[in-house]
């Protein structure tokens, strides 16, 4: 493995046991290498926060991917696919990036871009399942938009924190109102 790989690897646990509050210091010792070695590779540690963003996102991209390509139901796939996580990222606390907007604007722009982007897959599953009438007719960008509303308030408000909620509770129980909808599966409407 590279030693840039090393790095951002490392800072990812750091990150997951310390939040955003981990030191270039703490990166060092914990690979046993000098910060200058660290330094010559990322020049600070918003530019390698910047290079753990590319990187996290492009493992989603490409699990997205593969997710889209099973051969599993519709509904599953796309459930799935829009929570995708990778196995390394899954026990990462997201919630620890309630500070990034004000301590490193350019990795929250960074991911705000991705969060942004990247959903031709979804989309792509979105039409297939209108095509085949397991999904109903909406808008894909409306769903783009609640979706990504939702991911920034579970990032920054500190609301899950508090209410000691997950993120991939609260992942889970997104994915669920937007696929399954707040109604009752067994309550009839015609009975109002």
């Amino acid at each position: 493995m590279k030693r840039r790989e090393q790095i951002i690897e490392s800072a990812i646990r750091l990150f997951e046991q310390k939040g955003l509050s981990f030191t270039m210091d703490d990166l060092a010792a914990g690979l046993r290498i000098s910060k200058k070695s660290i330094y010559r590779e990322f020049s600070s540690k918003e530019e390698l926060l910047l290079s753990v963003c590319d990187n996290a996102f492009s493992e989603i991209y490409s699990l997205k991917k593969s997710l889209a390509e099973k051969d599993t139901d519709l509904s599953t796939r796309l459930s799935e696919v829009m929570i995708a996580l990778p196995a390394d990222l899954v026990k990462t606390d997201w919630r620890k990036l309630d500070e990034l907007e004000k301590l490193y604007p350019r990795v929250y722009e960074r991911m705000l871009e991705y969060l942004d982007n990247g959903w031709e897959v979804v989309f792509d599953l979105f039409r297939k399942g209108k095509e085949e009438g397991v999904l109903r007719e909406f808008d894909p960008l409306f769903i783009k938009q609640v979706y990504n509303a939702s991911l920034r308030s579970f990032l920054s408000d500190g609301q899950l924190t508090q209410n000691n909620i997950s993120y991939t509770q609260a992942l889970n129980g997104l994915i669920d109102i937007i696929m399954n909808g707040l109604r009752r599966r067994d309550h009839d409407l015609s009975e109002q």
